[in-house]
């Protein structure tokens, strides 16, 4: 099981936690419990084959300093109801570990971008500004992976022998995002 599902942007989830402790929080309890329930009646060697696998975010450790990066060893420092609300997934996947012995791992990506991602994240957001000759400016720091290559890299741990831990991945680089937005603005203009 690919637990994917989440509410992801970060000034929503200030102006409506809830919607976020319901889908991330409360979406993955129910998740795991099916989980659990559908794990437990099978064969001791399909237990042992099957995983649930946990899509989380790297925001669960807090803001980045500038060329600083999370690791597999970092504090957990949520700073929004998003990051708390994922970073508490997190640890419902590690105590269903735990306590029923459910073969989960959990991978802490950075942001992505794809197709059909919200308007309001950076990459749809710059390509809309540019096409309604909007002024671009966003400065913060990014570290950004595409959908496909994160779809790559997780179908390896959902299948990999290695149970009930956490991965990392991350992009080559930490772009800044004005960097990104002057690639999109040459690439698009």
């Amino acid at each position: 099981v690919m637990h994917l599902a989440a509410e992801s942007h970060v000034d929503r989830s200030i102006e409506s936690p809830d919607t976020f402790i319901n889908t991330n929080i409360v979406g993955t309890y129910k998740m795991l419990e099916a989980s659990r329930k559908y794990w437990q009646t099978l064969s001791k060697q399909d237990q042992t084959e099957f995983r649930f696998h946990h899509v989380s975010t790297d925001e669960v450790f807090g803001d980045l300093k500038k060329n600083e990066r999370s690791t597999e060893i970092s504090p957990y420092r949520p700073s929004s109801p998003y990051s708390a609300s994922k970073a508490s997934a997190d640890h419902l996947v590690k105590s269903y570990i735990r306590t029923y012995g459910l073969n989960a791992v959990i991978s802490n990506c950075c942001n992505n971008y794809g197709p059909y991602q919200f308007p309001e994240k950076l990459i749809p957001k710059m390509i809309i500004n540019i096409f309604n000759n909007k002024e671009l400016e966003d400065d913060e720091l990014s570290d950004l992976l595409e959908k496909v290559e994160k779809a790559n890299n997780n179908l390896p741990i959902t299948f990999f022998e290695i149970l009930t831990a956490a991965y990392f991945y991350k992009a080559a680089e930490y772009p800044e995002n004005i960097n990104l937005i002057e690639k999109f603005y040459k690439f698009w203009t």
